[in-house]
């Protein structure tokens, strides 16, 4: 007996679940072709020789001995310069260094149109 009241529950359950009941919930949304309009500009890789510039400038800082992959270089509209993010090699450091330089993710760096360094920011992700 509780073998047919378990296969008729199973059945029940599997016949209810197969039907659609649920409304369209995307389908009352209308329609815009029309691109999204964006409140600020996106950033524009910067040309080749910015970024030589920009990497040459910051392997004399005392950062680049920590983290020298330049992972991107960018301008952004409406700011002038450019930033750009450099990273860990994962290769062990040639020497100790404090732990509190160490510890970041990243340095973002922003540079002044003549691709001289402005500042420096340490990023933890």
């Amino acid at each position: 007996m509780r073998t047919i009241l378990k296969i008729v529950v199973l059945a029940s359950l599997l016949t209810g679940c197969a039907k659609d009941r649920s409304p369209g919930v995307f389908s009352d949304l209308p329609y815009s072709p029309n691109p999204v309009q964006q409140d600020y500009p996106l950033p524009e890789p910067a040309p080749e020789s910015v970024k030589e510039k920009a990497l040459a400038e910051y392997a004399k800082s005392y950062w680049f001995q920590i983290y020298p992959d330049m992972r991107l270089c960018m301008y952004i509209p409406g700011k002038p310069g450019y930033v750009a993010a450099f990273r860990k090699s994962g290769q062990p450091l040639k020497q100790q260094f404090p732990r509190q330089d160490t510890r970041w993710h990243e340095i973002i760096v922003d540079f002044d149109e003549q691709v001289r360094i402005t500042q420096f920011h340490r990023v933890i992700y």
